[in-house]
């Protein structure tokens, strides 16, 4: 017995998929609208209608509470000094929480963060532009893109990073609107001019960092705006901040649509996108006046999301990397436990600065383009971290949980004697199309079987879980698998 990776090239239309969801369908909904589900969940989605399960993972995603404010976010950078208080470690770990317990919301979060991109290392000595930014990306999420764009601009972390705050009427800086145009909204060399990039500049002068504020909150100053006539896409008038938002979503319309669409399109669905789906997607975000949810709903729900074809083609970012096996195999992550030392240690606190060994630094992409993702997160230094991090959760669960593995082979494979059964349960449920052949299947039996175990006690059935080695097979098989290029996937 062995797995394979589909063949079926058919893909699917916009229109919804609309019937009982299988197992395997069930892990793509989730591994692509979230960071996984783990294996005693699935029945709770198998045989449900597709249409409605995606409703209610919106509608969750949409309730979910905020991050909570830190206690730090009204103090100042020498508040900081002598105190064991570590802003962006304590965000980045919370938010990675929020991402293991919230999903959905918080893997749209994540995205967002790769389109309005900041790096962290700008404005680290004020802390709470941090959060301030995260809580605009959280807020935003699925809501109405117009607002998004409005208020993404006027956090302090924009306003520094771009430096819109040094925009002023004497000496305009082009930084921000360029990158409102050719990033934000509307997509490189689509409908726009360098003149429209100078008059928008123009245009959004007068925003700084209010200097009689310790926390330095975004603030207008009248007199660094430049109030004469601009012309932008056209239009003439003594345009300001809020004009520009307004001429973009009133003249550029379909190219926002289609430019936003295509990027949702590239991180949950392929990375070469498919222009009739696309299309569809941005004329629905038009007609609902630049509300997300309604487009996430079509897109999620279609039966082009669900096509096969699509299983098992994105690479996994580091981020979901981490939280996809962690929620799979069902480690304690967020646990307190003692390492070999004695000492306290709890995975979770760990995942941000290993998700930045292996190239996501989270809230600081590269560049204002963002990470390019894909085939990127992969070459052979990153890879080799990535056997290292996940062996390293194996061997914990096999020291201290080896249980859990035993019941998770059990459940998968219905309590299987046949080594092969097992082995394709597992293979089955930790990659989204199989092992590639039946060679990469064999391989993976041989390491599960184990040299120390006589083929006698498989081929007449008196192996089973219950052996005292099934924890350490389980581990084997685990260890040879997560080599594989089919798990680096999803």
């Amino acid at each position: 017995m062995h797995t394979t990776a589909s063949s079926d090239c058919v893909v699917g239309t916009i229109a919804p998929l609309d019937t009982s969801l299988t197992t395997p369908q069930v892990q793509h909904l989730f591994r692509r609208m979230g960071f996984g589900i783990y294996y005693k969940h699935i029945a709770d989605y198998t045989g449900r209608n597709s249409n409605r399960v995606v409703n209610e993972l919106l509608q969750q995603a949409v309730n979910q509470d905020l991050m909570a404010t830190p206690e730090w976010i009204d103090w100042h950078y020498e508040d900081f000094e002598n105190i064991d208080v570590y802003p962006y470690e304590e965000l980045t770990i919370t938010w990675m929480m929020d991402m293991l317990a919230k999903g959905f919301r918080d893997k749209l979060t994540l995205f967002w963060s790769n389109h309005f991109v900041t790096e962290v290392d700008g404005y680290h000595e004020i802390p709470n532009f941090m959060f301030h930014y995260l809580n605009t990306l959280q807020r935003n999420a699925l809501g109405n893109f117009k607002t998004f764009v409005h208020e993404i601009g006027l956090t302090g972390a924009m306003l520094l990073y771009l430096d819109g705050a040094r925009n002023v009427k004497r000496d305009p800086n082009e930084n921000y609107a360029r990158e409102l145009l050719e990033l934000f909204t509307l997509g490189e060399n689509n409908n726009y001019t360098e003149a429209d990039i100078r008059e928008a500049a123009r245009a959004l002068t007068g925003w700084t960092l209010d200097p009689e504020e310790e926390s330095y909150e975004p603030a207008f100053i009248a007199w660094r705006h430049d109030g004469e006539e601009k012309t932008i896409f056209g239009q003439t008038g003594n345009w300001n901040y809020d004009d520009v938002i307004d001429l973009l979503f009133t003249h550029r319309r379909t190219e926002i649509a289609t430019h936003i669409c295509s990027k949702l399109y590239r991180e949950f669905i392929a990375e070469e996108v498919d222009m009739t789906i696309v299309e569809a997607l941005a004329t629905t975000f038009e007609e609902n006046d630049f509300e997300l949810l309604p487009v996430l709903r079509q897109l999620f729900q279609s039966s082009h999301f669900f096509d096969p074809s699509f299983m098992g083609t994105r690479v996994k970012m580091p981020t979901e990397f981490l939280l996809n096996f962690s929620i799979e195999l069902g480690a304690p992550i967020t646990e307190n436990f003692k390492d070999e030392e004695g000492n306290d240690f709890v995975f979770i606190y760990h995942y941000p600065w290993i998700s930045q060994e292996m190239g996501q630094n989270l809230l600081s992409p590269p560049n204002v383009a963002g990470w390019k993702g894909h085939n990127t997160w992969i070459d052979s230094s990153k890879i080799s971290y990535r056997w290292g991090i996940v062996e390293w959760i194996i061997w914990y669960m096999y020291e201290y949980m080896p249980d859990a593995l035993v019941d998770m082979a059990r459940s998968l494979s219905n309590d299987s004697k046949s080594p092969d059964t097992v082995c394709a349960a597992l293979i089955n449920y930790f990659t989204p199309q199989g092992m590639y052949d039946l060679v990469h299947f064999d391989a993976a039996v041989k390491a599960f079987r184990t040299d120390f175990i006589p083929d006698y006690y498989y081929d007449n059935e008196i192996w089973s879980l219950d052996w005292e080695d099934a924890p350490f097979q389980i581990t084997l098989l685990l260890l040879h698998l997560v080599r594989q290029p089919e798990f680096q996937l999803c």
